[in-house]
């Protein structure tokens, strides 16, 4: 007798759509069925007629903090329920190093906060290299051996001096040897130094100038780089937030040579465009890397559409509008900060804009938001599909409603969203995690219990397959 089935609805997977009922027991999926096969076997059934039911959306790439800007934040507790009404069942989260402070340390405080704050979905931590060091090589194995899998560089600099070459090259060569995979903030330092100190000594301090100075150029010479020790090192590479067309190409062709080199973008990247920093309201797109223009906005959809880019991400870090605005008045370009809220409207965003518009099917996107990012950051089959054995985190995704969004609409806790106002086509109406409802036409049932993901990479990702 099996705990529930899910019946009547339309199972994807990235290779197929089939009418298929799912048994659960206990956590796990426990089978999969042509409809009505279990129905005397279950001690509850959850209608799914009209739906998709979708793997659980694996975000690998958000921000969380209790403060932020100077504010105190609605937290981590907060953003996973706001994620869980949006259709996702794990994230991970690129925990900052702090000064003086090493890499596993770090990691085990981010992992104490956040066991402690109870999430209402499952989650991890990455690797934030915010002081490269040479000592950080002998880091590696000590996080390795904590199921922390992805180690991410800011070639832009972030706390300190970005790394340099030598670094690179000694600390992809370790990970390759161990098993680890390097992602990559690719944007130049210098060059972005270089735009940045010209515009402003031109007076030009506006935002409409921001993508000036930071170009998509600044993007593509750190992927070729990045792309040129990967070929020499053997290490495996994910560069997150792609902005630009260029490095897209980049990617493509180190992909054709059979290098194990993986690109993530973010739906900001590729709903919007540089026109952005010229409205009154300007201050509210800034990313870092900034959004691009038109031509790289479809470099980046063409990226998605045959697979160059395997995954999109969030980048989710909550701000609040008030105090964006108050904190951009009379400031150039450069002084100005970012974030943006995404974990909740992600699936609806990229459901909207890529399959309801006709650029891909529902399994390319089942394959960007769930599959490919359970593979690159160790979690599948665990998480990112649903077959027997993998857990129970699934989502019913109904494609009729037609919904305006608004800020109340959300669970944010904030006082905005860059989607204001947007047509979104369908809805997350349930989301499961390990085989219990956390959201549920709206409601919300039990209480967080959400766990600490120790994750392994399968073989195949140091080859270069993910399928």
């Amino acid at each position: 007798m099996f705990d529930l089935v899910i019946s009547g609805g339309t199972v994807v997977t990235p290779a197929t759509s089939e009418a298929l009922d799912v048994a659960v027991q206990g956590e796990r999926v426990a089978a999969l069925g042509v409809a009505g096969s279990f129905a005397d076997l279950t001690k509850e059934t959850i209608d799914a007629s009209g739906m998709y039911v979708l793997p659980g959306v694996v975000d690998t790439h958000i921000h969380s903090f209790e403060e932020w800007l100077g504010d105190k934040m609605p937290g981590f507790r907060a953003e996973s329920l706001s994620a869980a009404y949006g259709g996702m069942t794990t994230f991970i989260d690129y925990g900052d190093q702090p000064e003086g402070v090493s890499l596993p340390q770090a990691h085990d405080e981010r992992e104490a906060l956040f066991t402690q704050e109870k999430a209402w979905i499952d989650f991890s931590v990455n690797a934030m290299i915010s002081y490269p060091t040479w000592d950080t090589l002998e880091e590696i194995e000590p996080l390795l051996d904590r199921g922390v899998t992805n180690f991410k560089i800011f070639l832009s600099g972030r706390s300190s001096e970005p790394p340099e070459e030598a670094w690179c090259f000694a600390f992809m060569k370790r990970l390759a040897e161990r098993g680890g995979v390097l992602s990559v903030h690719a944007e130049d330092a210098s060059l972005c130094r270089y735009f940045t100190r010209q515009l402003l000594e031109q007076g030009k301090t506006g935002l409409e100038y921001l993508p000036h100075a930071k170009p998509a150029l600044a993007e593509a010479q750190s992927v070729n780089r990045i792309i040129f020790l990967a070929a020499h090192t053997g290490a495996a590479v994910f560069f997150v937030h792609l902005c630009s067309a260029e490095a897209v190409s980049l990617i493509r062709q180190a992909q054709a040579r059979g290098l194990p080199v993986y690109g993530e973008t973010c739906p900001h990247y590729l709903l919007f465009n540089s026109d952005v920093y010229s409205q009154d309201d300007a201050f509210r797109f800034i990313r870092s890397p900034v959004i691009q223009d038109a031509s790289n906005q479809a470099g980046l959809w063409e990226g998605v559409i045959d697979g160059t880019i395997n995954s999109i991400g969030s980048d989710h870090v909550s701000a609040y509008l008030w105090r964006k605005r108050e904190l951009a008045e009379g400031k150039p370009f450069n002084e100005i900060p970012g974030g943006m809220a995404q974990v909740e409207t992600m699936l609806s965003v990229m459901y909207t804009e890529g399959v309801a518009s006709g650029k891909f099917t529902v399994n390319r996107l089942v394959e960007l938001m769930s599959a490919n990012p359970s593979r690159i950051f160790g979690l599948y089959p665990k998480k990112g599909v649903i077959a027997p054995g993998s857990d129970a985190d699934i989502v019913l995704y109904d494609p009729e409603p037609k919904r305006k969004i608004t800020t109340t609409d959300l669970h944010t806790g904030l006082d905005y969203t860059v989607y204001e106002g947007w047509d979104f086509v369908g809805a997350p109406v349930m989301t499961m995690l390990r085989g219990e409802v956390v959201v549920r036409n709206g409601e919300v049932f039990g209480s967080p219990r959400g766990e600490f993901l120790r994750r392994s990479l399968r073989p195949e990702i140091f080859k270069g397959q993910l399928r």
